[in-house]
């Protein structure tokens, strides 16, 4: 601690100090300038004090670092480690630090380390001391033990050093066999074993990614569904309970199942029109269908019927463009296919699309679009009327008689035909005459 404060004549200067943990400690002035404390006649206050004892007093019961218990240490010996945090678990440790603190009415310590829990402390220690490093211990349990003022078992504290160094043994790795090659349930048989601390757990890798963290059981069958298909590198790690490793490989094959089969409905779909494809693939097969395009992604499942045939059929509303559909076929078991199959769909535009886009402006369109429709309805019955009214006048016209032959038996007869004032050839249709043909003459 380094302080600096300057004090007047007949102040009282207080240091407040906290400490790590309770017991005696000191408190030290370096001399040197810069440790004055002016007494106001030119003197040092601190020029007669090089140091200082004093007490940490804690409440009863505090809680300190690591589960040491603070405030009993009148009636108590507490030992800890850096390293050591849990005196029940394995370390792979090369050098351990142990520290104490003892109570004030203890005057002096027997220490020892031994591999026996019962033992005690057996040589002498100074009570000064406080700390022991531990360098190069043999793998093993160890106990560390003290003895105040050699009273005697009872009143020993011992501390517990577990070290194991040695990586786990691993024997025997069998992948057991499957009746459908297609399975990718895969069980492995592993024999592997740890002299001192034991076997903690096992990690493993398919083909460098990581797929799970196991406990034996006691089976020592490790059973889990291949993530891939084709021929596999499964990864083996077995760690001990001080957290050494030993690895071990294992190959395995899964065969791939053969992709399904998509056929559209048609070639390309409009907007608002669902899509619809035929699938087919093996008997009760079940086909994952991915349909994705910009900002869609759709999945589906379509499971096949005995004969392998199933429909895909997809109702939304798309915009128009390129999208495309995969499909992905698995079996009861989870074997599938290694690689989907991908069809492209066009989505083209269409007017009930347009309307569901832009529906806002559907409102104010369709009053004007029933409207235009109306008016054309009105427009063509009254262009409808005209055309039966002029077709009704000229209807009118009939083909005039014919005039009677002249009499040869009286001479005096003189026939005279009436000019036909027509100007022009009529061929008309007429109901009662036909084709009426009038030539001037």
């Amino acid at each position: 601690m380094v302080s600096k404060t300057a004090v007047l004549p007949l102040d009282v200067l207080t240091l407040r100090v906290r400490g790590l943990r309770p017991g005696k400690h000191e408190l030290r002035f370096v001399s040197g300038a810069s440790t004055v404390a002016a007494d106001g006649t030119g003197g040092n206050t601190l020029g007669k004090i090089t140091h200082a004892q004093f007490d940490i007093l804690t409440e009863e019961g505090f809680e300190g670092q690591d589960g040491e218990v603070l405030g009993l240490e009148d009636e108590q010996i507490v030992i800890r480690s850096p390293e050591i945090v849990d005196q029940t678990r394995w370390y792979a440790f090369r050098e351990v630090t142990l520290e104490w603190t003892l109570p004030h009415s203890v005057k002096n310590i027997l220490v020892g380390l031994t591999k026996n829990e019962q033992d005690i402390g057996y040589k002498p220690g100074p009570k000064a001391t406080t700390t022991r490093v531990l360098s190069d211990l043999e793998e093993g349990e160890w106990y560390f033990h003290l003895t105040p003022d050699g009273l005697g078992k009872e009143e020993s504290v011992h501390f517990r050093i577990a070290i194991d160094r040695e990586a786990p043994l691993i024997g025997t790795t069998t992948v057991l066999e499957r009746e459908d090659p297609r399975d990718p349930n895969m069980t492995i048989r592993i024999e592997a074993d740890d002299a001192l601390s034991g076997i903690s757990h096992y990690e493993f890798l398919v083909n460098g990614n990581h797929v799970a963290k196991w406990e034996d059981d006691g089976s020592h069958e490790y059973r889990f569904r291949s993530p891939v298909v084709g021929d596999v590198d499964l990864t083996l790690s077995a760690f001990d309970k001080a957290g050494n490793r030993s690895e071990a490989h294992i190959t395995y094959h899964v065969e791939s199942l053969s992709p399904p089969e998509i056929v559209l409905q048609r070639e390309s779909f409009g907007e608002s029109s669902p899509i619809i494809a035929e699938v087919s693939g093996l008997p009760e097969a079940l086909v994952k269908m991915v349909f994705e395009g910009e900002s869609v992604r759709q999945e589906g499942i379509v499971k096949l019927d005995q004969n392998g045939k199933g429909r895909y059929i997809l109702r939304e509303t798309l915009l128009p463009g390129m999208y495309q559909l995969a499909a992905v076929q698995t079996l009861e078991h989870g074997g599938s296919s290694d690689q989907p199959v991908v069809k492209d769909v066009l989505v083209t535009p269409s007017i009930a699309g347009y309307i569901g886009r832009n529906f806002a402006l559907s409102l104010v369109f369709i009053p004007i679009l029933l409207l235009l429709v109306l008016y054309g309805v009105w427009r063509l019955g009254i262009v409808h009327a005209f055309l039966s009214f002029r077709l009704r006048q000229k209807s009118i016209m009939r083909v005039p008689p014919a005039l009677p032959a002249p009499s040869t038996s009286s001479p005096r007869t003189k026939v005279v035909s009436a000019p036909l004032q027509v100007k022009r050839v009529i061929r008309r249709n007429v109901h009662a005459g036909g084709v009426v043909d009038l030539r001037k003459k």
